[in-house]
């Protein structure tokens, strides 16, 4: 999936789980894929579940803040898929998930009414990215000492509320091109 939207119907469009972006002058200006060149090294100083916008809410793209450094200002390392924080481990446990999911495993995060609880800020604020692995279908990404993971296997991430339904890349899906930078965390879809 193309980072910038492509002008072409949307039946025509192809299938995936990675949002692409308006292809606004000032964001294609400002916003480009992440390299491991440019995000090894740098702490995270804040991070979001809530990133990016479509005018009326947001898809929930994850997004690391990223301290600045003697050659990049501080700026946003996000992954662009919808509901980012539900198809990711943090050392073999869920980020997050439906509360329909808590009996199966309780996640580190969750921000849902009366269900709030975060143990993953303490895991990775003020620290280094140390490692940041992406290939075409998985990722890992350590910062400090914790490992944030998509691996291939999709019984591993919590299940679509509702419908129960496994959390799969398509295929035209590459995690090469689903972690953006950008100096914003509400970059527009």
């Amino acid at each position: 999936m193309p980072l910038f939207n492509i002008d072409r119907p949307k039946a025509e469009r192809i299938k995936s789980r990675l949002v692409a972006i308006l292809p606004t002058k000032k964001q294609k200006r400002e916003i480009f894929l992440a390299t491991a060149r440019r995000v090894v090294g740098r702490k995270v100083i804040e991070w979001n579940s809530c990133c990016g916008t479509y005018g009326q809410g947001g898809p929930g793209f994850l997004g690391f803040k990223l301290e600045k450094n003697f050659r990049y200002h501080e700026e946003w390392l996000i992954l662009r898929i919808w509901g980012a924080d539900n198809w990711l481990l943090v050392n073999g446990l869920w980020f997050a998930a439906d509360p329909d999911q808590y009996d199966i495993q309780v996640p580190l995060y969750s921000n849902y009414y009366e269900k709030e609880w975060d143990n993953f800020s303490e895991l990775i604020i003020s620290e280094r990215i140390e490692t940041f692995e992406i290939a075409e279908k998985t990722m890992t990404i350590t910062i400090g000492s914790t490992v944030i993971s998509l691996g291939d296997n999709p019984e591993e991430r919590p299940r679509y509320a509702g419908n129960g339904d496994q959390r799969k890349l398509d295929e035209a899906d590459d995690l090469r091109e689903a972690w953006i930078l950008s100096p914003y965390a509400w970059v527009e879809i």
